[in-house]
């Protein structure tokens, strides 16, 4: 299952389109969001003008004059639509996979810049998430960032970012390494990592080996995510636990102690990195 999100900033001009029709040729998704869209109507003309096959199918938030607006298109041959909910600033479609019939949950995301607004943004997607339960995974723009490093000149944690740290540790969603590059966005000499993929335990287990990835890009001050079950090497091999290591005596139990001995706290994936 490949995943690609973007923030074309428009898709009004040929340059636009033309990069839409690359991403899907070049890294053939399963499904894509796109971002600010600057579109109030997406007709299927218009959807099939960006590239997308007969059998995609695809749902919009429609923007609010020349600002925002999110398009979620997905491959129909592979998964059957279960359910939409729209927010002001996400888009949630539920799935059901043809293949074997498991469900998941998508999220686009479009996050805003004032406090207020990323207030009811973080409220949003925590009241949709609190009633489907289903393997999550959510990406876009989310207009913030998790950590200093993330954005040149940073140097302390703000107000609104702890709002999202807080946001990614209540619900346990796990921030995959990003290979590519280290900014997601960049305007002069400004650089951000803004644009992003979190997802669920329940969906990593469903879609295993997953990575995400900063492409190329050209018409658009954002790089295009790839999120992509595929093997890449970005750093030391992770750690490999070997069932055949229970056979051990008391292995079981000295791994519960030396487990217990160590406590981290933050969301799930720095929990589980570093123990």
């Amino acid at each position: 299952m490949k995943i690609v999100s973007w923030n074309s900033n428009g898709l009004g001009s040929q340059g636009k389109r033309l990069q839409v029709k690359e991403l899907i040729n070049s890294s053939k998704p399963d499904l894509m969001c796109l971002q600010e869209t600057k579109l109030e109507l997406i007709s299927r003309g218009v959807f099939r003008g960006l590239g997308f096959r007969e059998e995609w199918d695809f749902d919009f938030i429609p923007s609010q004059g020349a600002s925002g607006g999110i398009l979620v298109a997905w491959n129909g041959s592979a998964w059957k639509l279960v359910n939409v909910w729209k927010g002001n600033f996400s888009l949630f479609v539920a799935f059901k996979k043809l293949e074997d019939g498991s469900d998941w949950l998508y999220s686009g995301v479009y996050g805003p810049c004032s406090r207020e607004a990323k207030l009811e943004f973080w409220e949003e997607l925590g009241r949709v998430r609190s009633f489907c339960q289903f393997p999550w995974c959510v990406g876009g723009d989310f207009n913030e960032i998790r950590a200093v490093e993330e954005r040149i000149w940073c140097s302390r944690v703000s107000q609104n970012m702890q709002l999202f740290i807080d946001f990614i540790a209540e619900n346990e969603l796990i921030d995959l390494p990003m290979s590519g590059r280290a900014f997601t966005w960049a305007r002069g000499e400004s650089r951000s990592r803004i644009d992003r993929f979190f997802i669920s335990s329940e969906w990593m287990e469903m879609v295993p080996d997953v990575f995400q990835k900063a492409l190329l890009h050209s018409v658009s001050d954002h790089c295009p995510i790839l999120l992509d079950p595929s093997w890449e090497s970005w750093g030391p091999s992770p750690f490999r636990f070997d069932i055949a290591w229970l056979e051990i005596s008391k292995m079981e139990e000295t791994l519960g102690e030396w487990w217990g001995l160590r406590s981290f706290e933050g969301p799930a994936d720095v929990v589980i990195g570093k123990n």
